[in-house]
């Protein structure tokens, strides 16, 4: 109905001629009007969809820049973490041995550790690497292992997953390795990869005691001679002097698990109880032979005197003394001085041992207790043996070596001793008494090579820091441990970043 009366208006309308005063060129100019105002709504629209998409386009080019970052932190990461597995001690060999991937299982003999061999490789450092796998760093981010290149000036050896090749003979030491990763980032259906290489140099590590087939750790300290069963204590982690260019010290990680009687050869787990975090407790690898137990014995002051066809009293010390070798309980030996002591308790004053003319051992029937401010002194050339004298990590291990106290052997009915140090003594000496139990108290601070049956050590201040056998003492003695026997190759670490590299 609306729609018939509109037809009827409009078709009732007459067309005449324009209106007075409304020319042709206004017209005209209505007609431009409009299309200005076209034109200027086109381009806000054109502006509009131009601004929309560059916002589009700035978004994704965030979002991809975003995800490559990530990538590639993931690669970085992923090299962290390699490096950190291969400088464990138990992951030595990777670096060392120069196995192809497809040879890297922890079950690989060949990637132990040069220096301990009781130490297996873990599979974070071998096998979990060595397929080319991506490993998990997060939900989003992984890596995986791509290359590896060990350099030696021009010479090289490169491992990859997948590849057998061997080593070239003769084999080379590599001092640099390039580290090649590749890091994924994925977040919804989008997936990112960035590839990093880091080159580091090689450090070559020598083996603590400088070779040998024992394992002896870092300094000297073996335990359990008599009683393997015994349980270590400590307040504090064990040190050691190191042959670094100069007498340092650093963290003992090893010490020797060493039963001597016949029958035994290991130590039961009770063994590992109060061990200094990082501390590992190792025994000779192969085991050692009936002949190579008897060794490990000290001599008796009775065989000492025999070959001299010499008798003399024992001493027991329970007042200031001093030593020198010459003493009426001392027996001159192949050229040191043998002295027979029944047992030692002193409250105050030094037990002074002076080295100068002759190394001195003390052999002792009973117990050592020294308690108050007694101390026990071990002098030189006229000055006390510490390593602020010495220049020389030889030298000084020599001189260290020139004092020991000697206690009872291990036998079928061994005699159970008790060396208790609750004053303040600080000698340089070696602790021979595989049947003794070495407590050290108070503010006790020695610095020793041990061969004891069991270790405490209590209180604040109470230390001891380890020295290494040297190697007159393993000439004379045929002692089977320590720094005798054929030199070790060294382990290797990775050190400082030459470049890192991300593509």
């Amino acid at each position: 109905m609306r729609s018939r009366f509109l037809l009827t208006l409009l078709a009732s309308q007459k067309v005449g001629p324009p209106a007075r005063g409304l020319t042709a060129e206004a017209s005209s100019e209505q007609g431009f009007s409009l299309a200005v105002v076209l034109l200027a709504m086109l381009s806000v629209v054109v502006a509009g969809v131009t601004m929309a998409n560059r916002t589009q386009t700035g978004q994704l080019a965030a979002t991809l820049s975003s995800s490559n970052r990530e990538a590639r932190e993931a690669a970085d990461a992923g090299i962290t973490h390699i490096l950190s597995e291969w400088n464990r001690k138990e992951n030595r060999g990777v670096l060392s041995e120069l196995q192809p991937m497809t040879a890297w299982q922890t079950t690989n003999n060949a990637l132990k550790n040069p220096c301990n061999n009781k130490l297996t490789p873990t599979a974070t450092a071998t096998s979990d690497l060595a397929g080319g796998a991506a490993v998990a760093i997060d939900a989003n981010r992984s890596f995986r292992l791509t290359q590896v290149i060990f350099r030696d000036g021009a010479n090289q050896f490169v491992a990859q997953p997948g590849d057998s090749t061997k080593a070239p003979t003769p084999p080379l030491t590599p001092s640099e390795i390039d580290i090649v990763v590749e890091g994924i980032y994925e977040r919804g259906n989008n997936t990112n990869k960035a590839q990093a290489t880091k080159r580091l140099t090689l450090a070559q590590v020598d083996c603590p005691g400088g070779g040998g087939s024992s394992g002896t750790g870092d300094g000297f300290f073996a335990f359990g001679g008599n009683n393997p069963g015994s349980t270590l204590s400590f307040n504090r982690p064990l040190i050691f002097y190191d042959n670094n260019g100069k007498i340092d010290s650093k963290l003992a990680d090893n010490i020797i698990c060493l039963p001597i009687t016949s029958s035994t050869d290991g130590c039961p787990p009770s063994t590992a109880k109060g061990i200094p975090v990082g501390i590992t407790i190792t025994t000779p690898d192969p085991p050692l032979s009936s002949a190579e137990k008897a060794k490990l014995n000290p001599p008796t002051f009775a065989s000492i005197a025999e070959a001299e066809g010499k008798t003399v009293s024992a001493l027991r010390i329970k007042s200031p003394i001093t030593f020198d070798g010459d003493e009426a309980n001392c027996i001159q030996s192949k050229g040191a001085s043998h002295c027979r002591i029944s047992s030692i308790n002193l409250n105050s004053g030094n037990i002074t041992v002076d080295t100068t003319k002759n190394p001195v051992y003390l052999y002792v029937d009973g117990n050592i207790t020294l308690g108050g401010n007694a101390d026990i002194v071990h002098n030189n050339n006229g000055n006390p043996v510490t390593s602020d004298k010495f220049t020389s990590y030889p030298d000084y291990q020599e001189t260290t070596f020139r004092f020991q106290i000697r206690g009872q052997r291990v036998t079928e009915s061994p005699t159970s001793q008790t060396f208790k140090l609750a004053g303040n003594p600080s000698a340089n000496l070696f602790f021979w008494a595989p049947t003794a139990t070495l407590d050290l108290r108070g503010s006790a601070g020695i610095t020793s090579a041990l061969f004891v049956n069991s270790l405490t050590t209590k209180g604040s201040s109470s230390k001891i820091t380890l020295v290494g056998l040297p190697q007159s003492f393993i000439d004379s003695t045929g002692f089977p441990l320590g720094g005798g026997g054929a030199a070790k190759p060294p382990s290797l670490v990775a050190r400082s970043t030459i470049f890192t590299k991300f593509f």
